[in-house]
């Protein structure tokens, strides 16, 4: 029984408040550092530095990594909105 409450009842709204707040340092943990296999933005900017370094060409390489971060970031921001819009049903009027 305590198992049912658990996963029906006392996680959705639990998840509900908590989803937020993770979000928000998962969003500040990929600007900060690599985690995991996502790759962080001072090692995205080290990459393009190097690259940039022996090819001549910063704008090119700077331009493509901002590009990559700026997708990776959209890319989660929009997942944690679904995650939290899915959440967030069953107490909207």
């Amino acid at each position: 029984m305590s198992k049912f409450l658990l996963r029906r009842i006392i996680a959705p709204q639990t998840l509900r408040f908590a989803l937020p707040a993770l979000g928000n340092i998962w969003q500040s943990a990929l600007k900060e550092t690599s985690l995991l296999s996502v790759i962080g933005l001072t090692e995205l900017l080290r990459q393009a530095g190097t690259a940039a370094g022996s090819t001549r060409r910063p704008l090119l390489f700077y331009a493509a990594a901002a590009a990559m971060f700026l997708i990776i970031g959209r890319m989660t921001g929009a997942v944690l909105g679904r995650m939290e819009n899915h959440l967030a049903k069953p107490w909207r009027r």
